[in-house]
């Protein structure tokens, strides 16, 4: 059946609207991760406008050369990608690890410092964020995907990544690490757990609109949902992770100082959550 030439135009121009309001949006996430860059600059931490770790900033740890080569590779591999055929999808994921990055150092400032993984370790060694806590220096990694939260292909990520945690976690050249009290680059380490974080394309964009229009405001609902959902998606790998009784024992240390510091978090949101005395409803 075919469709009325003035049906497939409107729905041709929807599209076009839809597209254009996602290029606007996504030049607005830019400029607000750009702002959280600034601050973590401002300690000190070694992240480019867009919140990635940058590598020119370890030539104190690697030799000028290596990180050169390092970059090249980056550039080879990112030449065999066709610009014109990224799909909506593999977009949408550039904003998910955009928003994921901001809800972060949104929500948690005090507890940890959440960077987008240099791009040599996002291409190199399947790390999207690097978060690394204030407070003790551990180092964990997310790796995110847009796409389902539920049913066989979400489960089956998981376990994808559960394996690589069961087999000793990942490693991270271009690291983090914690030097009189301040968070500085550090050379590769090995053993650092990763956790999957997917959203689907509805919440992706539902969550940078909310990002967005609240990035002057406190954190909207939509944000504390997406939040929590990140938080209680983490606690669920950490356990299972911890049913692995012969985990690498670095890789072990870093889930239990992470796990300390999710249940700290999920205490201090129920108590947040829970009505104080005054606005108990009477009976």
């Amino acid at each position: 059946m075919f469709k009325k030439p003035e049906t497939a135009f409107l729905h041709k121009e929807d599209k076009e609207i839809e597209h254009q309001k996602a290029e606007e949006d996504a030049k607005t996430l830019k400029e607000l991760l750009r702002l959280v860059a600034k601050e973590l600059k401002q300690e000190g931490i070694p992240v480019r406008d867009n919140c990635r770790i940058e590598m020119d900033e370890f030539s104190d740890i690697y030799n000028v050369k290596e990180i050169e080569r390092d970059k090249q590779e980056v550039s080879r591999i990112e030449s065999l990608v066709d610009t014109k055929k990224i799909t909506p999808e593999q977009r949408l994921g550039e904003q998910l690890e955009m928003l994921k990055t901001g809800i972060f150092n949104k929500f948690l400032p005090d507890n940890f410092v959440t960077t987008r993984a240099s791009r040599f370790d996002d291409i190199k060694n399947g790390a999207d964020n690097v978060i690394i806590d204030r407070l003790n220096g551990n180092l964990v990694c997310a790796l995110d995907e847009v796409g389902e939260i539920k049913g066989a292909r979400f489960e089956a990520k998981k376990s994808q990544v559960l394996h690589k945690n069961n087999k000793g976690g990942i490693f991270l050249k271009y690291a983090l690490a914690i030097k009189n009290g301040q968070i500085v680059p550090s050379r590769a380490i090995q053993n650092i757990p990763i956790f999957y974080l997917a959203l689907s394309p509805e919440h992706v964009r539902k969550g940078v609109q909310a990002f967005i229009s609240s990035a002057d405001k406190p954190p909207s609902d939509y944000e504390k949902k997406i939040f929590d959902y990140f938080i209680s998606s983490i606690d669920a790998q950490i356990k299972a992770v911890e049913l692995n009784s012969n985990l690498e024992k670095n890789l072990k240390k870093r889930v239990e100082n992470f796990q300390d510091t999710i249940n700290q978090i999920k205490e201090k949101l129920a108590s947040q959550a829970s009505p104080g005395p005054a606005s108990r409803r009477k009976t």
